[in-house]
């Protein structure tokens, strides 16, 4: 499974754009079992949005406790209300 939160928010009108992802991959779940290629897809990512101009926080093999960590400093991170936030999953 891959989770990937994208933001691009803007402290103005002249402003360039601060773009920063959170990308996390992982490869085992107790539901599902192990998945194959989640590391390898998330680097993808990442390195694609790298490439893009975004701030990238490249995340491997969370449990859900560090999972919940991870999107709790993303949120920190692109905290106010100038912004746009995007998630998905794969």
């Amino acid at each position: 499974m891959l989770l990937l939160a994208c933001l691009c928010a803007s402290a103005g009108a002249s402003a360039a754009d601060k773009r920063i992802a959170l990308v996390i991959g992982n490869d085992h779940y107790r539901s599902f079992g192990a998945l194959r290629n989640t590391g390898a897809d998330a680097r993808a990512v990442a390195d694609k949005l790298k490439t893009l101009g975004f701030e990238v926080d490249l995340q491997l093999k969370l449990d859900s406790k560090a999972t919940l960590r991870a999107l709790r400093q993303f949120k920190g991170r692109i905290g106010g209300d100038d912004g746009e936030a995007r998630a998905y999953r794969d």
